[in-house]
């Protein structure tokens, strides 16, 4: 039986790990999707919308563009720089998941306290009511 026990636990010790391990790829791969984005918005995407505002507010001024190719420019820019405050956000997230799977508290530091408590639960209290009788010995 105690045999039998000890497979069981180590069967779910063995689901648990493999869970850790997908569920770290899966944050990592978000993490690494979002440091892409906020590259793609930021050097080029961002940079290339304040470029076309620029013309458009110029040739609005000209008179040789219409007020609404103006606002068009003017809310792609806007709609860039949303998408990469988001994946900023999103890139934050997946790292405090990071965080969280691999055992580190923010900035860095090993979150001991957590797994000492997770690997050495405190005692039940005792209770002063009486057992059963049927696990009571003579």
């Amino acid at each position: 039986e105690a045999e039998a026990r000890e497979q069981v636990a180590i069967a779910r010790l063995a689901d648990v790990n493999h869970r850790l391990a997908a569920n770290l790829k899966f944050a990592l791969f978000g993490y690494r999707d979002a440091e892409r984005k906020i590259a793609l918005y930021r050097k080029n995407l961002v940079p290339q919308a304040k470029s076309a505002l620029t013309i458009a507010l110029k040739s609005y001024e000209n008179g040789t563009a219409d007020f609404l190719e103006t606002v068009d420019a003017q809310r792609l820019l806007f709609e860039f720089q949303l998408q990469s405050e988001r994946s900023a956000a999103d890139r934050e997230q997946r790292l405090a998941e990071i965080e969280m799977l691999v055992g580190r508290g923010p900035g860095g530091t090993q979150n001991t306290a957590s797994f000492r408590n997770a690997a050495n639960p405190a005692p039940a209290p005792k209770s002063h009511a009486p057992r059963p009788s049927s696990l009571s010995q003579p």
